[in-house]
């Protein structure tokens, strides 16, 4: 579980206060922890990752053909951006029953970031995608 501190200097570097800080704790929680970890909300905020770059890409973009919009939004959601991103906003995961490492791989670091799009997506109920969005 993140500490009261931790999740405030999170959530004002997102600028989305969770309602429900389950949701930003299980985010932050790696499969290692041994209990119920973020690759559910990865798996959501991976697509809603996708979604929002897409359209992104699609407003600031309307000359560009499919082809190189396709290339920008790969270079958007790798594993070394998102890793950056989470990196940048302070992510620390919650890992082996409990430690916490503030430095990671890429990969635990990429997911999550994805698991932290889900959870702001759920947490924002009906705006949720407009939140991601927004982060995005």
């Amino acid at each position: 579980m993140a500490q009261p501190a931790d999740r405030a200097r999170l959530q004002a570097a997102l600028g989305h206060t969770f309602r429900n800080t389950a949701l930003l704790d299980e985010a932050l929680t790696h499969a290692s922890s041994g209990g119920r970890d973020n690759q559910r909300l990865e798996f959501l905020g991976d697509a809603l990752l996708n979604a929002a770059a897409a359209a992104l890409i699609h407003r600031l973009r309307p000359d560009w053909e499919e082809g190189a919009m396709s290339k920008l939004r790969n270079l958007l959601v790798r594993t070394e951006t998102l890793a950056d991103w989470a990196r940048d906003l302070g992510v620390e995961l919650k890992q082996s029953m409990g430690k916490t490492k503030a430095r990671m791989g890429a990969k635990p670091m990429a997911d999550a970031l994805e698991a932290l799009l889900g959870a702001v997506y759920l947490d924002a109920g009906p705006d949720g995608f407009a939140a991601v969005a927004r982060l995005v």
